[in-house]
């Protein structure tokens, strides 16, 4: 069964809202993290992926914070997140351009957050 994620981006000025664009990413599966991180540094997520095999991911945690792919110490990217603003990452979309972003396939990731944080990471995966 093909799952669809649809990513859209707008913009709002003088509180007129315009739409952009939007786009649909249809795949055979999905991964969704889904989960509230306690404050820490470095805490391992376990969340692994093929890099291969993305065609979209969004991640977004409710408060500020830092993820670290691979390795706490050494890692292979370090994102930082603004609090409720996502990163997306598409097969298909300039500037979001998996490649750009990842250097090969993630193994762990880590999160360091100041605050509790309802961290989401949605993926759509080719198998």
């Amino acid at each position: 069964m093909a799952v669809a994620h649809v990513y859209s981006l707008s913009l709002s000025i003088g509180g007129a809202n315009k739409v952009l664009t939007t786009w649909t990413v249809t795949e055979e599966l999905e991964t969704n993290y889904d989960a509230t991180v306690a404050i820490g540094t470095d805490v391992a997520i376990g969340v692994a992926l093929d890099i291969s095999q993305i065609r979209g991911m969004v991640i977004v945690s409710d408060v500020a914070a830092t993820i670290k792919t691979n390795s706490s110490g050494s890692p292979q990217e370090t994102f930082t997140l603004v609090a409720n603003v996502p990163l997306v990452f598409t097969s298909t979309a300039p500037g979001m351009l998996i490649g750009d972003y990842f250097a090969g396939d993630v193994t762990n990731m880590y999160v360091t957050n100041a605050a509790e944080a309802h961290l989401q990471i949605y993926t759509v995966l080719t198998s």
